[in-house]
């Protein structure tokens, strides 16, 4: 209510003023923000140096086991299941997909609270330092 109140208006209230006073300086709020974004990146390190290419490994070799599979004389006593290799393979591809999703999510989301912080640095700035100059209405004024 007190934030969506300085959004309307641009003028905080006593009870934010405090907030912002007493509990969120600003170090904490470049902390935190800091602190999301090393977050974002291990997630993405993760996704694109270890996940990705493992799954992408996976992918190839069960391709080539299912080409195997189909090869009955030179590859019978192998015990390929044919129907079954399909089925992981698709199991990857769906994850692969689900992966990308993750990835991109994980880029907008750091894009937003990167965003979302420095509008609260400035609006707290604001806040404390009692200026007459209205704080942006949204983060999106950026």
């Amino acid at each position: 209510v007190e934030l969506t109140h300085l959004l309307a208006t641009g003028i905080p209230s006593k009870g934010l003023r405090n907030f912002f006073q007493d509990y969120l300086p600003k170090q904490r709020l470049l902390d935190l923000r800091g602190g999301i974004e090393r977050a974002c990146s291990s997630i993405l390190v993760s996704i694109l140096e270890n996940l990705q290419p493992a799954l992408e490994q996976v992918l190839f070799r069960l391709g080539e086991l299912q080409g195997l599979s189909k090869w009955l004389q030179a590859y019978t006593h192998l015990n390929l299941h044919a129907v079954a290799l399909p089925k992981a393979i698709e199991a990857i591809k769906r994850t692969l997909t689900s992966l990308e999703a993750m990835r991109r999510t994980t880029i907008q989301a750091r894009e937003g609270l990167a965003q979302l912080f420095e509008w609260l640095v400035d609006a707290r700035s604001r806040v404390i330092d009692d200026e007459k100059e209205e704080v942006r209405s949204s983060p999106a004024d950026f």
